[in-house]
């Protein structure tokens, strides 16, 4: 076989180049299509020359060439760049091969100004790839970075409509056709939600509307939270919004619609800033996906009258797999840990909320008195009060950490087992998030479920070995909850550099909302860095040991450096 000389060869793909580029812009593409066949069989070697070879299938629809021949180009200029990736990334989509495409895709900056101008396609095909909080992340993303489009909120629609969101989907459609009433498309899908959607829609329309107008969609879906809020004494200092859509609208005095902007709430005479009147205390029932709630906290830092401190707001969301979306979309941890936000999620959340706001006006410290005294400028005997009843909750949950900790002391572990797996009625089911953890901490617990059988009780022990932040995915809740652990152990990294300690607290407290009442153990490098709001969404939980965090009932477990510390922790009150 001849081989072609260098020279011979880079002249020869040259001039196949020229002609197949000359026979494409004169429209004749069978001719164009057999010179980049034989372009192929040369297998050119210059980037150049392979960038132009690639732009060219592309442009014939041999996306599959196409995108062999970016890489070629990426790989040979010595790393992927960014936009060698979107070229092969879209290549691999227009070639039929979903999941391999949105890979490519799925490393690039979101910042990347070429990946805007496909994002609204890419999001369709993770719709047709069955990944719909995929594509509603795709969606929000754009929303966050490029503002309202009505395309983009017809896609979220028809994306909450596939997830059974059907409230939701029809906040998004009715946004559509505002922003262009052109469009029929977002009447024609409304119309098509029908009964499924009428429940839902009423409760997303509330949001912004007078107090009354809330009240009166409240009282079909949610009678417990408006004959709460209608019994207030002061029931106007309080709009529960609703974020059903992913967002706060509010209407102005004019009747118009406030978009974009939400400035602080008012604690004074004077006019409202931002356009609208927005309420001292806020209660949002639902997040939607969160960019919404996200602009409402950025925007109101801080009130007049509280000095360092900042305006609580309040979150019921009962769809546990809805918060998740938001957690995964945005980072709340810093709001959660500054005090602002105060969130109740899962089964049961109106009623947990309920208690809370009862336990609260229980201390002689209704919501309306914030408001008042804010108005008057005496915020000093409000923080006075306030860290009053903190100090008495703490006393209580102290005497509980007592009380737990007696049980577990001066009993071997076989008693100990016994006790615990009384209590629970079945066999002992431990649940460790451990895709972070150290082998022989995994072996340590292996050993000591082991422990309990050779006693004669029954124990099963499930490892799961995503991520902390993965574990929020629908799949490893759905089984989470069926396995129905008595300890969740969650943990950050053993090692440092650590996470947060919030992103170790929510997922194991979002997992408690389906789990029935276990305990709940969390490993962490700083337990000083956790505040008590920390673990709102673990009200259930159980003391287990370690170190008392005032206000919480969660036993935090500190991480030393080595897992064998975790474990000894855990195994003084677990039964080791």
């Amino acid at each position: 076989m001849s081989v072609i000389p260098i020279p011979t060869r880079t002249r020869a793909v040259g001039e196949e180049l020229e002609a197949a580029e000359r026979a494409f812009a004169e429209g004749r593409e069978e001719s164009a299509l057999d010179s980049a066949d034989r372009l192929l069989r040369l297998d050119p070697e210059g980037s150049e020359e392979n960038e132009r070879l690639a732009t060219l299938l592309a442009a014939l629809g041999r996306h599959r060439d196409a995108a062999g021949r970016f890489q070629k180009v990426a790989v040979e200029a010595g790393r992927i760049a960014e936009a060698a990736a979107l070229r092969i990334g879209v290549s691999e989509l227009a070639a039929g091969r979903v999941q391999a495409g949105l890979a490519w895709l799925s490393g690039l900056s979101t910042w990347l100004p070429a990946y805007h101008r496909i994002a609204r396609q890419v999001a369709e095909l993770r719709l047709d790839a069955g990944d719909s909080f995929g594509a509603i992340q795709e969606l929000v993303r754009q929303l966050d970075l490029l503002g309202d489009d009505p395309r983009t909120h017809i896609l979220l629609g028809d994306a909450y409509v596939r997830i059974e969101a059907y409230g939701m989907a029809a906040w998004h459609y009715r946004i559509a056709s505002e922003l262009d009433p052109s469009r029929k498309a977002p009447e024609l899908r409304l119309r098509r939600l029908g009964e499924r959607a009428s429940c839902d829609t009423g409760l997303a329309l509330a949001g912004g509307r007078r107090l009354s107008t809330n009240l009166a969609a409240l009282r079909e879906t949610r009678p417990e939270i408006a004959s709460f809020l209608a019994e207030l004494p002061r029931p106007s200092e309080w709009t529960p919004f609703s974020i059903a859509g992913g967002s706060v609208r509010a209407r102005d005095r004019r009747g118009r619609w406030v978009n974009g902007h939400y400035g602080p709430p008012r604690t004074g005479p004077g006019p409202a800033t931002g356009g609208a009147r927005l309420q001292r205390c806020p209660v949002f029932l639902g997040c939607g996906t969160g960019y919404g709630l996200r602009r409402f906290l950025a925007a109101t830092e801080s009130v007049e009258g509280l000095p360092g401190k900042k305006i609580p707001v309040y979150v019921i969301e009962p769809d546990a797999d809805l918060f998740r979306l938001a957690l995964e979309t945005h980072d709340w941890a810093d709001w959660i840990r500054s005090g602002r936000l105060f969130p109740f999620v899962g089964p049961g959340a109106e009623e947990r909320a309920l208690d809370f706001f009862a336990d609260l006006a229980g201390e002689e410290w209704q919501f309306p008195r914030i408001v008042s005294e804010l108005e008057k400028g005496r915020a000093a005997p409000f923080m006075r009060r306030f860290d009053a009843v903190r100090r008495a909750r703490d006393a209580r949950y102290r005497a509980d950490v007592a009380r737990t900790q007696a049980l577990h002391t001066g009993r071997g572990a076989s008693e100990r087992a016994r006790v615990f797996s009384e209590a629970a009625g079945r066999p002992v089911r431990v649940l460790a998030n451990a895709s972070r953890f150290a082998p022989d901490l995994l072996g340590s617990l292996a050993d000591l479920v082991a422990e309990f059988r050779r006693e004669g009780h029954e124990a099963e022990l499930l490892v799961e070995t995503r991520d902390t932040g993965l574990i929020l995915e629908r799949d490893v809740a759905r089984r989470v909850a069926a396995f129905e652990p008595d300890l969740i152990l969650a943990a950050e990294s053993v090692e440092p550099p650590a996470r947060t300690a919030s992103t170790a607290l929510i997922p194991a407290g979002i997992l408690l909302a389906g789990s029935g009442s276990p305990t709940l153990a969390c490993a962490v490098a700083d337990p000083s860095a956790i505040s008590p709001l920390d673990v709102l969404l673990a009200p259930r939980a159980e003391i287990l040991a370690g170190i008392d965090v005032p206000g919480t009932r969660l036993a935090v477990l500190p991480a030393e450096g080595r897992a064998r510390a975790i474990l000894a922790h855990m195994a003084r009150a677990f039964g080791g």
